[in-house]
C-alpha cells in the first residue's frame, strides 16, 4: 500500500483550492472543479466560496468569500 503525499489531505487541498479560487478564475464547470468537486461542495458548505453575485444573481465562476480568505489567512499564519 503506498502512502498518499500531503497534497492529497483533505485540508491541503481545501486551501489549494480557496488559493486558486482568490488568484484565478476558477470556473464552475472546470477541470478543476470537476477533480476537485468534493472540496468544492465543502468550501461551499462552508461558505468560503460561492457563486452568488447578488441577490438571485449567480455567475459562473466561484468567488472567495471574507470568511474564506479569513481561512487562508489563519491557514499560512500557521
Amino acid at each position: 500500500m503506498s502512502r498518499t503525499s500531503t497534497t492529497d489531505e483533505p485540508l491541503d487541498r481545501l486551501n489549494k483550492v480557496l488559493r486558486a479560487v482568490w488568484r484565478e478564475q476558477v470556473r464552475v464547470k472546470s477541470d478543476m472543479a470537476r477533480k476537485e468537486a468534493d472540496v468544492i461542495a465543502m468550501a461551499a458548505s462552508m461558505q468560503l466560496i460561492t457563486t452568488k453575485v447578488g441577490p438571485q444573481r449567480f455567475a459562473k465562476t466561484w468567488l472567495i468569500t471574507s470568511k474564506g480568505l479569513t481561512w487562508l489567512a489563519e491557514k499560512e499564519e500557521d
